[in-house]
This record gives structure tokens, sequence and C-alpha cells, in this order.
């Protein structure tokens, strides 16, 4: 006989519309489950999210790892298939982010919390609308100090919503042109309060002199040039004379004189050489390169200068340019063995490649290196 239990029921019927409930509720949680990915933006770096029906949401990294430098979030990611856009940045993303430096946000973000990005100089916003802005005292403090582009037309909107009115300045478009050197910019960034440009074009047509300078000024601000671009000024043939009068020049893109055949004179006053390849000056052989004094070495182990160098002319004594052969020098080997003062046509040495240091004038950090071949 089954003994009744105290709802009527069997303890057996009972037991089962135990488990019942139970896996109602079992299926209950897993419907309202939270699904997260973590997908490549395309940069290398992994971001987080949680998945919605049409959209996700950036949130921290379960690795626990934090983000750095440059960050840029893609507009949209794909999960099984479809596309979703990120709408959301959660307000613990950047957390404990001591070391952003500047972040792309997507064009359909609608709400973003940065109250952790206590560095941060720049910001890009590709949304045309102005996404709801959490920040803390720290962020806000430092929000006169932080650069924002934003998409054309939409300058008006961010001058007047919460938060983002007070950035240190607001651009629809992060391109500059100077007038002084007729070259065209972009600005990639900002450090210590110095707004970074790369070198992206040339408006000037038939160009024989390019004069790259430290920093060009531009909505009253001084800005500072630190890359070329890739393929700027290749095949240029009217070319003749490249001058980088920067110790800032970090980098030079892939092919950027590739083919400027008429080529002759190089000058970089960086005292570390900015990072090349050997295709930056392709087919270019120059007469001169002048570098700073005691930067030699550096410049001939440094891939795309080393490749420069070994392609220089060679310049016999009797047929270098006047004022070199005129001018006082501190000679050197390429090992740096002090070999004499003087004229060239005065100081005998054996056949070889020497440092020739400008002596007596205001240009003494010049160096050029000359291959003197004697009858």
């Amino acid at each position: 006989m089954k003994k009744e239990n105290e709802y009527g029921g069997t303890e057996k019927s009972s037991t089962m519309k135990q488990a019942f409930v139970l896996l109602a509720l079992l299926i209950s949680v897993s419907a309202n489950a939270v699904r997260t990915v973590s997908i490549d933006n395309g940069d290398g770096v992994r971001i987080d999210y949680e998945v919605g029906e049409a959209s996700v949401r950036m949130i921290p990294r379960t690795d626990g790892v934090k983000y750095a430098g440059i960050l840029t979030i893609p507009d949209s990611v794909q999960v099984d298939g479809k596309w979703l856009t990120v709408t959301e940045i959660d307000n613990k993303a950047f957390e404990v982010t001591n070391t952003l430096s500047g972040v792309v946000l997507p064009q359909g973000i609608t709400s973003v919390s940065m109250t952790e990005c206590h560095v941060l100089s720049w910001v890009k916003c590709r949304s045309a609308q102005p996404p709801t802005l959490v920040v803390d005292d720290v962020l806000g403090f430092n929000l006169p100090d932080i650069l924002l582009f934003v998409p054309e037309g939409s300058e008006s909107k961010y001058q007047t919503a919460k938060n983002w009115k007070d950035s240190r300045m607001i651009w629809e478009t992060p391109f500059v042109e100077d007038s002084v050197t007729n070259l065209r910019c972009e600005v990639t960034g900002m450090k210590s309060g110095v707004i970074q440009l790369q070198v992206i074009g040339d408006t000037e047509s038939n160009r024989e002199e390019l004069y790259v300078p430290a920093n060009i000024e531009y909505r009253d601000e001084d800005c500072q040039i630190v890359s070329i671009a890739e393929r700027v000024f290749s095949g240029n043939e009217t070319l003749s004379s490249v001058s980088f009068e920067t110790n800032s020049l970090k980098e030079l893109g892939e092919g950027a004189f590739a083919g400027c055949v008429n080529l002759k004179e190089v000058t970089c006053y960086a005292m570390k050489p900015p990072k090349a390849t050997a295709s930056v000056f392709e087919g270019v052989v120059p007469r001169s390169v002048v570098l700073r004094d005691g930067t030699e070495g550096l410049y001939m182990a440094a891939d795309g200068w080393k490749q420069l160098l070994e392609r220089k002319q060679a310049s016999p004594v009797g047929e270098t340019d006047k004022d070199d052969a005129e001018r006082t020098w501190k000679i050197y080997d390429v090992s740096g063995n002090f070999q004499g003062r003087g004229r060239l046509r005065e100081v005998l040495l054996p056949k070889g490649m020497y440092i020739l240091v400008s002596d007596g004038d205001k240009n003494e950090h010049i160096v050029r290196k000359y291959l003197l071949q004697h009858p």
C-alpha cells in the first residue's frame, strides 16, 4: 500500500513533482544565462563581449589582462555567422587600465565608461551622435587634456554633450595641412601633451627638396612629426634631397622613398635611427648621408639605413663637392679610430671608408661618410 504524503499524493508522485520543478528551474536559469565571447579586434588584441540578441557589450577580459597603448574597438563582431553591433562598454572594462593612451570607439556606441583610463590622451569616436559618457573624478580631472576626434558635422553636438564638452579640444578631422612645408599629416595620438603626426601626403608638385621639421603649428597647437606613412614619396623623380630635422622621428613606412632615383642627399638628425625596412630607400643611391656625430654606428646596424649607406656612391677625393674639399675635417675610420685633422687633399689616408666630422664651423654635429679612392 502506497503511503500518502501531506499534500494528499503518494511519495512517488511527490518526488516526480519535485523533479519537474527542479528541471524547470534549470531550464529557466539556462535560458537566462549570459553568453560571453572573446574576439580579436584585427590588431591582435583580444576583446571580451557579452552577447545579446542584436548587439554585444564590451566587458572586462576574463583572463585579467589589462589594455595598454592604443585600442581600437570594432564597429561589429561576428558570432555564429551573425554580425552584432558593439553598442556598450561595461564600466569595469578598463578597470585599472592606467596605460591606455588612445582608444577608438565604434560607430554604433551608445554608452561608454572610461572611469579607469587615467592616462588617456586621445579618443576617436566614430559615432555621429555623442554616446552617454560615464566618468569619475579622476577622468573628469583629465578631460581637459584629452584630444577628441569626431565625425564630420558632429563637432557642435559633442561641444554641448555632457562630459564630452570638457575635452581639451574637439576636431572633426584628424588631418593637418601645413602651408610652410606643404605636407599633409594625420594625427596619430598624443604624448606628454604634444599632438603626434604622421606624414601621409605632399601637396607640392615637382618638389626637389623635402624638409621635415620637428614641429608644425596647427590650431595654435605644436604638433610633432613622428612618422612617415607608406609610399608617400615613392617614385618621385624630382626629389633630390631629404632632410629630417627632428629627433622625434620614430618610423619610416614601407617604400616611403622607393624609386626616388634622383635623391642624392639624405640628412637625418634623429639620435636613434627611425624604424625602417630595406624597402624604404629602395632604388636610392645617395651621394651623401648626413647624420649626427656619434650615430653612424647605430645607422650602419639599422635595417633600411644600412642598405642606404652601403649603396652610397663612391666619392674620390678629387670629385668631392668644393665645400667639402675646402672644409677642415676631423677624420675617423668606420671603426671610430681618429685618423687626423685637415682638408681632404692634405690628409694621407689608405683607400677605404671614412667618417668626416666638420671642424671649425657651427655644424660640428654633422657627419659624412666617404669612400676614398686614391689612384
